[in-house]
């Protein structure tokens, strides 16, 4: 009786009010403090040859083209890596050493004649040696993301070592005639559960999104592209692209010509702001189901699309009306009959934009019928579960996330005050006072958001909406593709070829810094 009285609700109103007026005059001081720090960066840090080499950095056009001016940074900072600092050298060239040792001599007992026992003996030996800690998730922190930081392009000697040695390893296991093929699977399995595997997040952003494409013709162009992609809201249709479709395909579908063909934000304007009126959604997912099936060849299920490409494709989606629902990972083995466009659908269904939807699934016929009969809707995954970490874990056993992200509310906040892989920090940035009030703030605005998220003050009650800022929007990598002010009047665009063309740049570009560790983790995970 009391939380219905009108004494409550003027409280609770008061209360919120001045929650965000607190929040407001620190978002203020968050952004003054941030354009501070840029304009310092610019304008004072970044003078004569460092000033020109940046520039020239952020304008490469090509991954060649980067890294020869990302060395020439290198040289002019003096920016090396510091063996004893952030990740263990000693103990990765001890590895690297036993890996030698026992490889080569498995080799030589493989070459000798009529030595079968001395070249199983050896082959076993390898096998130990891999299973027996020198292959394990991040071994030595040589994935450390402050390792990789020091420099912006000048590996470390001792880490290309080590990988090429796993590799070479792995390679003289699977070639061995001494063990049986059961011995190698075992030995394979369990080093692959030590490792872990690696996957791709692809954040929402509604038109954003877009930028998605160019990360992944970025990873793609390298030939690191994982296995394991997830997609939430507009990084779902991404994602969706990629899981049903071969890498060559890929390459020639991912180009600015594209555009064309895209028509998710087609339609009349006054009838779409009549529905949202009427209904309280701009778009109608009736409508989205045939423009959708151009990015998911058609009807394909998430069974058949990993039977096709050997990706697992994994999409989020959020149950609607439950104000504490966890997300949910549609794959092949969650929901292997449900239709990825259904689901793609259902990802996207962000409340004001689009309606909650059914997902569907074929049945044993080949008929698209509802999922299940409970009449479960579902809506926007990236509520939840932007960027499901936990949930890819458990299911896949992924151990190293790259994480694509575009989310325009989360764009604005984010920064690695460390540096990040392939961008190292200024020692100003990172030690100042100015990068302490922007943490601190950024903390304070969120120790808000968590108070109404726990006292149930954002309405609508179905709807938590503080969750969309309290999640963990970072991954093991996070690609943070550049934006400006006039992306954010576009959200609800589809994008002609010359916006695609600078949206897929834009996104391969901030790739780039990210390679190097992306392909010494792949060159292990794809050996194994």
């Amino acid at each position: 009786e009391l939380q219905q009285s009108n004494l409550f609700a003027a409280l609770r109103l008061l209360l919120v009010g001045a929650i965000l007026m607190v929040m407001a005059g620190e978002l203020v001081l968050y952004f003054v403090v941030r354009q501070t720090i840029k304009f310092y960066k610019q304008r004072v840090v970044w003078y004569g040859k460092t000033g020109r080499l940046q520039r020239s950095l952020r304008n490469a056009q090509s991954y060649k083209e980067y890294i020869e001016i990302a060395k020439k940074l290198d040289r002019h900072l003096e920016k090396y890596w510091a063996d004893d600092k952030y990740y263990d050298a000693k103990l990765l060239q001890r590895i690297t050493q036993m890996l030698s040792k026992a490889r080569v001599q498995a080799e030589k007992a493989a070459a000798e004649q009529g030595s079968s026992k001395k070249a199983q003996a050896t082959a076993i030996a390898l096998a130990d040696v891999l299973r027996q800690g020198a292959l394990r998730a991040n071994t030595g922190g040589w994935e450390n993301i402050h390792a990789w930081a020091q420099t912006y392009a000048e590996p470390a000697k001792v880490v290309d070592e080590y990988v090429a040695e796993v590799v070479a390893s792995i390679n003289r296991l699977q070639k061995s005639q001494h063990l049986t093929t059961a011995e190698k699977r075992n030995v394979l399995r369990q080093i692959a559960r030590q490792q872990g595997r690696a996957a791709l997040c692809l954040s929402g952003g509604a038109a954003m999104g877009w930028k998605h494409l160019g990360v992944l013709r970025g990873l793609l162009d390298a030939g690191c592209l994982p296995q394991a992609v997830s997609g939430a809201s507009a990084g779902a249709l991404m994602a969706a692209l990629v899981g049903t479709h071969l890498d060559v395909e890929l390459r020639c579908i991912l180009r600015p010509e594209m555009a064309k063909y895209v028509t998710m934000c087609q339609g009349d304007f006054w009838a779409q702001a009549q529905r949202w009126m009427r209904l309280g959604h701009w778009f109608d997912a009736i409508e989205w189901a045939p423009r959708t099936q151009m990015f998911t060849r058609g009807s394909l299920t998430f069974e058949e699309a990993y039977a096709r490409t050997g990706r697992v494709l994994c999409i989020t989606a959020t149950p609607q009306n439950v104000r504490h629902a966890q997300g949910q990972l549609l794959n092949y083995m969650t929901t292997p009959n449900v239709v990825i466009w259904s689901a793609v659908i259902a990802s996207a269904s962000l409340p004001g934009a689009i309606q909650p939807v059914v997902l569907l699934a074929k049945n044993r016929d080949g008929q698209i019928v509802p999922y299940t009969d409970s009449g479960i809707e579902w809506r926007d995954g990236s509520f939840c579960s932007d960027v499901p970490r936990s949930l890819l874990k458990t299911l896949l056993n992924v151990q190293f996330t790259v994480v694509s992200q575009v989310n325009p509310h989360v764009t604005l906040f984010f920064y690695a005050r460390n540096g990040a892989v392939g961008l190292p920090v200024c020692n100003w940035r990172g030690r100042g006072i100015a990068v302490a009030m922007e943490h601190i703030l950024k903390l304070d605005i969120c120790k808000w958001l968590r108070l109404l998220s726990d006292l149930n003050l954002t309405p609508p009650r179905q709807q938590d909406w503080a969750r969309v800022w309290l999640q963990k929007f970072e991954g093991s990598i996070t690609i943070l593709p550049h934006a400006h002010l006039g992306e954010y009047l576009r959200l609800l665009r589809d994008p002609t070829p010359a916006s695609l063309a600078r949206s897929m740049h834009v996104g391969k570009s901030a790739t780039w810094p990210a390679l190097r560790l992306i392909q010494a983790r792949l060159a292990i995970e794809n050996a194994i």
